[in-house]
């Protein structure tokens, strides 16, 4: 037998074995219909913080995580370019939602509860006051005229 033969028929084997990992198709449907006792994605003291602190069709930037899905579900627009605050790390990451808050017209900023005392440097320097608190996230708003 040749080194090609030797591959092929090694590969075949291989596969052949790999057979017994695949799932039945009867375990795959039955997975689907198993429910869990609370959507992971739903945030119901978030979407309830930032809910009272907006309207219907406001611009704002949400960096908590589903930030986009909090914004959907409230109807509001996340202008954020970013997930999450910890996603930024760098100042001129930072600058980049500085200039996408600005170019929507937007002054609210959403996110995590403990930024780091050089994130409320920057901020501050930034023009941004904290205005509200809950356990899961902050309200930031850009207090700078215009």
């Amino acid at each position: 037998m040749r080194l090609p033969e030797l591959i092929v028929l090694f590969g075949f084997g291989l596969s052949a074995c790999m057979l017994g990992q695949l799932p039945l198709p009867w375990s795959q449907v039955a997975r689907l219909h198993v429910h869990t006792p609370k959507p992971l994605y739903r945030q119901a003291e978030i979407v309830g913080f930032v809910g009272r602190r907006t309207k219907l069709g406001e611009k704002v930037a949400i960096l908590v995580p589903f930030g986009h899905r909090i914004a959907y579900e409230l109807g509001v627009q996340n202008v954020s370019p970013y997930v999450m605050d910890q996603a930024i790390v760098t100042k001129r990451q930072w600058r980049v939602l500085f200039d996408a808050m600005e170019r929507e017209g937007t002054r609210k900023l959403f996110l995590s509860p403990e930024p780091a005392p050089a994130l409320r440097k920057l901020l501050a320097r930034a023009g941004f006051s904290q205005q509200g608190a809950a356990r899961s996230v902050l309200e930031w708003v850009d207090a700078t005229p215009g």
